[in-house]
């Protein structure tokens, strides 16, 4: 019977530590794929947003108008920014590399050099940035550029939040593993 016990005890050692390897590994996969997933999702985002006003203001842009520029730059953003991914600063830039609009123009005035990286997409903490050519509609060439730093801090708070919804789903089945293996070893080890 001593021996019956030891079985059993082993048995559900055995059990509880498979459950929690197979579900701890697939807890793992889940938050590294929803994590990765929910940053492309927004990135994809707000690559959407900065080509649909890059597209917007091209004809102002082409035409140096500043005031129209601005107030359709304040507009638009105003009407695409969502509270979930706030633009935290915008500026478009001539093909010469002069500011034509900033959203800090006393740090960036009007007609005052800029220098603008490629077009392109760079994460910076818990900015996006992301650089948008202004092409002419007519014949594709580039009028300048669009800059729009995008709020990340959101993304993540939400990948935090998987993070504890994932650790207590991972908790819970840790619970019920060990009810488990309790019950195949006291079954194992009750007599037949």
């Amino acid at each position: 019977m001593n021996m019956l016990n030891r079985i059993s005890v082993q048995v559900g050692i055995i059990f509880f530590i498979g459950i929690t390897l197979v579900v701890g590994g697939l807890s793992l996969i889940q938050y590294f794929n929803e994590s990765e997933e929910l940053s492309e999702r927004s990135e994809k985002e707000a690559v959407q947003e900065t080509f649909l006003i890059a597209a917007s203001i091209a004809e102002d842009v082409h035409y140096h108008r500043v005031f129209q520029l601005w107030k359709r730059l304040s507009g638009l953003i105003a009407f695409v920014t969502s509270d979930e991914f706030p633009i935290q600063e915008f500026a478009v830039v001539d093909d010469a590399g002069m500011v034509l609009v900033h959203s800090d123009p006393k740090a960036h005035p009007v007609m005052t050099a800029m220098k603008v990286s490629e077009a392109g997409i760079i994460w910076h903490g818990d900015t996006l940035k992301i650089t948008q050519a202004i092409t002419d509609p007519s014949d594709g060439r580039t009028l300048g550029h669009l800059l729009l730093n995008f709020d990340t801090a959101s993304i993540h708070e939400e990948i935090e939040e998987l993070r504890d919804e994932i650790l207590y789903l991972f908790l819970m089945t840790l619970l019920v593993a060990m009810l488990l293996a309790t019950g195949v070893s006291r079954r194992l080890s009750a007599p037949l």
